[in-house]
């Protein structure tokens, strides 16, 4: 589970970097990002990042699948618990190098192997 506690005190590298130069410095020179809540450290460009529960996300479908609510009052949910109407997963989780990241499953029940039963 993700830390969402702000970084009010130079916790990590990154963030007292930050604090001291008041950019993230080397860390965005190699393309990184990293969130000050959770102190999670990440690189790629189509990865979306939770600013509201921490949590990331393969794709910005994937991010507005765990999102619930009209416009004005979105809430998280918890990506293990999003479902197709079928009862089946609507993300899944995988780990990549930068931790937890959760995807798009597009098995929605639909078989498409042969049943010769």
């Amino acid at each position: 589970m993700a830390q969402t506690t702000d970084c009010t005190e130079s916790t990590c590298e990154p963030c007292a970097y930050s604090a001291e130069h008041g950019w993230w410095g080397p860390l965005a020179n190699r393309g990184n990002s990293h969130c000050p809540q959770c102190h999670r450290t990440w690189r790629s460009t189509t990865e979306c990042h939770c600013v509201g529960c921490c949590r990331q996300f393969a794709t910005e479908r994937a991010f507005g699948l765990h999102r619930s609510g009209q416009p004005d009052s979105r809430v998280c949910m918890d990506p293990a618990d999003v479902n197709w109407s079928n009862g089946k997963a609507k993300l899944a989780r995988r780990d990549s190098v930068f931790g937890e990241v959760w995807s798009v499953n597009d098995e929605r029940g639909v078989s498409w192997e042969r049943d010769d039963s």
